[in-house]
């Protein structure tokens, strides 16, 4: 999952909020992971706390961290 942090003139800048880290192949093929929150809070981080949702995301994010 991507945010799109800033922009200027035709440089688009991102920030990754998840990435899937490759932990290996089953024997059909298919890959298996985790996947892992970015460093940078998103760029939406002050919105989210503007309607008291910081720790509902936090929350969110925590799970999502853990189950998938």
């Amino acid at each position: 999952m991507t945010d799109v942090h800033g922009m200027e003139k035709a440089v688009i800048s991102l920030n990754g909020i998840f990435k899937f880290e490759v932990m290996g192949e089953g024997t059909d093929g298919r890959l298996f992971g985790k996947y892992r929150l970015g460093r940078t809070p998103p760029s939406f981080m002050e919105r989210l706390s503007y309607f008291g949702l910081e720790r509902a995301w936090k929350t969110a994010m925590d799970e999502a961290e853990n189950d998938l």
